[in-house]
């Protein structure tokens, strides 16, 4: 039987609220005493509760945790052992979460050991951001942060400092004076480049494409306009540092890239007992955004395949995307191994009266599996062409064709080495990282988030 959006809102509405009577059914059979709302037991009795119910490892929590201990002392406690990603944060207290250099300073940075010396290189700047506005590039090299000179032992304190005062001062190799600003800048904006190739008579189109939130759909449909305007029959879709986001743009760009109806299915959900499994169709997954499939078909190319670059920073829907267009496409995945989020999670707040509202937890409660009902990734998606980008230094600019990771993706498309691959010099051994900011923006990201 078929049903409406707003049938399928209803129902899933209703699923929500028998879970909610489910919590406060789970807390009268325990007889929890009723405590103060300062306490650390009535925050930790509510958390207890709240993961009995939607956690994917629900059976497994401890059957008596401590209340009284500290929120994120007793949350890291019940949490299963193979749980890396679900968090317990309140907003109004920074330390709860991991500040990101990103988010706060508009750029990431890693150390790496080059010739048994360590060096400190821009890896991303955030188009826009006041990093961008003073030149800053990826591949610089910083000597220093705030006044100190940087070395293998000092950067993480360092770069930790900037974040926590929101300023940052930097010299730079090649590069004289300081270069300084503070933390506020635009909005990360989530398609960074996009541009076409013509190589050997196909057009190539490039896409780096950096995080699933509401505000890319505009900036999506842009790019996949001018790339049928300029007649691309290949699509290169650059993921190696997106960390997810949204599982309703996912679907919106799974959507715009392979042959599929409204109602075929994007993906399926499996829970714990009291949740249970879903299988959402595309249409389903979008009606959060106001879009169908048919309206985003004439936004798309004739693919007979897609090139996805990857990496250890490639996580949650870029990870759902991935491995949920290989039902419908090829896909031929380049570069490095992804980081491993296979799983969805939803925002729970407290909801009791009186609430602790500034509390939120983000529960794994979901396995991701695409309409194949392939899964399982926790150790990550493996690329079907293993490429370092970092053995090519300094680091290119993103959608610069003698960035390694592009530069193997056109020789497979087109069979013509770009310009660097054809030195007859051998390659360098890869630079090895000993520090990278981008990971507390992976931890940040959490999961796929889907909603209720």
């Amino acid at each position: 039987m078929k049903t409406s959006p707003s049938d399928r809102s209803l129902s899933y509405c209703l699923v929500f609220c028998l879970l909610l009577l489910s919590l406060c059914a789970c807390k009268k059979d325990d007889r929890q005493p009723d405590y103060p709302a300062d306490t650390n037991e009535y925050l930790n009795s509510w958390v207890l509760d709240s993961m009995k119910v939607f956690y994917y490892w629900n059976t497994a929590i401890p059957k008596k945790p401590l209340l009284s201990m500290e929120p994120q002392t007793f949350f890291n406690n019940i949490k299963n052992s193979a749980d890396r990603f679900s968090l317990l944060v309140n907003p109004s207290k920074p330390l709860t979460s991991n500040p990101t250099l990103s988010a706060a300073l508009g750029i990431d940075m890693i150390g790496v050991e080059v010739s048994a010396q360590p060096q400190c290189l821009v890896t991303l700047v955030v188009p826009g951001a006041e990093a961008d506005q003073a030149g800053i590039r990826r591949g610089d090299q910083v000597l220093s942060l705030n006044g100190t000179a940087i070395t293998g032992q000092n950067i993480s304190t360092l770069i930790n400092g900037a974040i926590a005062q929101g300023s940052i001062r930097m010299t730079f190799k090649g590069r004289s004076g300081e270069v300084s600003y503070r933390s506020s800048y635009p909005a990360d904006k989530p398609v960074y480049v996009a541009k076409t190739f013509e190589r050997s008579g196909k057009m190539v189109a490039y896409l780096f494409f950096n995080t699933f939130r509401e505000h890319a759909i505009s900036g999506l449909q842009a790019a996949f306009s001018d790339f049928r305007a300029a007649q691309a029959t290949e699509l290169v879709l650059d993921m190696r540092y997106n960390a997810g986001g949204e599982v309703n743009i996912a679907a919106l760009l799974t959507a715009l890239i392979a042959p599929v109806k409204g109602s075929d299915i994007f993906a399926e959900y499996r829970g714990n007992s009291r949740i249970g499994n879903q299988r959402n169709t595309f249409d389903e997954t979008l009606s959060a955004t106001g879009t169908t499939v048919a309206q985003l078909i004439p936004y798309r190319l004739p693919l007979s395949r897609i090139y996805i670059l990857t990496g250890a920073h490639t996580a949650s829907s870029a990870e759902l995307v991935a491995n949920g267009l290989s039902p419908y496409l090829s896909t031929v995945r380049v570069g490095g191994q992804t980081l491993g989020k296979d799983m969805a999670s939803f925002e729970v707040k407290d909801m009791r009266n009186p609430r602790v509202v500034t509390w939120v937890i983000h529960p794994l409660v979901y396995k991701l599996f695409n309409a194949n009902g392939i899964g399982n990734y926790t150790a990550g998606l493996r690329p079907d062409i293993a490429v370092n980008e970092l053995e090519l230094l300094p680091l290119k600019p993103f959608g610069d064709p003698e960035d390694p990771l592009l530069s193997r993706a056109l020789f497979d498309i087109t069979g013509v080495s770009a310009k660097s691959s054809l030195r007859s010099v051998p390659k360098p051994t890869p630079a090895k990282v000993f520090y990278d900011s981008r990971n507390s923006t992976d931890e940040n990201a959490g999961m796929v988030v889907i909603h209720r």
